[in-house]
């Protein structure tokens, strides 16, 4: 079986050539689209223009909680907490 390497894959994508302009053209056809994660991707655009990082829900889980709800994340995990208030626990 195939594995993606995310390090690799991260490494690749924060270090690509012309990587804001990539950023960018992407970011012109999402707006033609309409799901979760193109709006996330719009949203995250917006609030830090020019950031490539906005392109990693692409390569991660989109989750969201409602309040109450919880989910297990084994360690060393690449994550991010966008909106809303939380508690990470971790042993």
């Amino acid at each position: 079986e195939d594995e993606i390497d995310m390090e690799d894959s991260f490494s690749n994508y924060f270090t690509a050539e012309n990587d804001v302009d990539t950023a960018r053209s992407i970011i012109r056809k999402l707006k033609e689209r309409d799901n979760a994660v193109q709006k996330l991707i719009l949203r995250l655009n917006a609030d830090y223009p020019g950031d490539i990082g906005v392109m990693m829900p692409l390569l991660l889980n989109y989750l969201v909680l409602e309040s109450g709800e919880c989910f297990y994340m084994a360690p060393n995990e690449p994550h991010a907490y966008l909106k809303g208030d939380l508690i990470e626990v971790m042993a």
